[in-house]
């Protein structure tokens, strides 16, 4: 079981584990602005976190950019990567609302997203299958299926 935040003075993502003993924050991920490969810019101070239903992935919004970030996660572990981002439909377009919506693939979710501009959009995520089998390995396995040949 893990708590995910962050705070309003840096643009880090933090998490709580209960499975041990001693609960503290431990930094997970750096979220500082970076230029999207469309001349966007995303990350910053965070707005918003949500997880989907399954744990498997993650939307993040910011306070001052106009992109959410999609992280990949592995259920019941803090561990995460990022997918992608998802940008409004024209410059002034920003996130207002995200949330996560039940969906009745079982290797995938729905992201819905409320634009500053009146705008609803359904962003439907199919997981790989393959990803999500490999999330399941402890790390050392995972990085043994990369670097051997």
């Amino acid at each position: 079981s893990h708590l995910l935040f962050a705070t309003t003075e840096e643009p880090v993502l933090y998490c709580v584990s209960f499975l041990g003993e001693g609960e503290s924050a431990v930094p997970l991920m750096d979220l500082s602005k970076v230029c999207l490969d469309n001349g966007d810019v995303g990350g910053g101070l965070v707005q918003d976190i949500q997880w989907d239903p399954t744990g498997h992935r993650i939307a993040v919004s910011f306070k001052d950019t106009n992109s959410i970030c999609l992280l990949r996660s592995k259920p019941r572990h803090a561990r995460l990567s990022p997918v992608g981002w998802v940008t409004g439909a024209d410059q002034g377009e920003y996130p207002v609302c995200i949330q996560f919506q039940q969906s009745s693939v079982q290797f995938g979710a729905v992201l819905t997203v409320v634009w500053s501009r009146d705008r609803v959009q359904h962003l439907p995520l199919v997981f790989n299958v393959k990803e999500d089998l490999m999330a399941e390995l402890p790390v050392s396995q995972v990085e043994e299926l990369f670097t051997s040949y």
